[in-house]
């Protein structure tokens, strides 16, 4: 499916391209990196990479404007989630 999501990326309609940059930066990466793999996660940082430059404000803002990188993200969620295993 990922395969799929990334080629819509750059889709010519911009709401197409809005949800797949939501999709992306609040879906897939929050899922780790034991899901996405290292190459899948680079693929994913650099496709949202590229959509920070998209012609749509709407598309570029979701796509994450933020200086964390989708590989420094994931490594926050997968400290998160040993901080919530160590809890229970």
């Amino acid at each position: 499916m990922l395969p799929n999501l990334l080629k819509l990326s750059t889709d010519k309609v911009p709401n197409v391209r809005l949800v797949v940059a939501r999709t992306l930066s609040k879906n897939v990466i929050p899922m780790g990196s034991e899901w996405l793999g290292v190459e899948q996660a680079e693929e994913v940082e650099k496709r949202l990479r590229e959509m920070r430059s998209d012609p749509d404000r709407d598309v570029r803002m979701l796509a994450g404007g933020e200086e964390n990188s989708v590989l420094d993200i994931l490594s926050q969620t997968k400290t998160e989630q040993s901080n919530k295993n160590i809890m229970f």
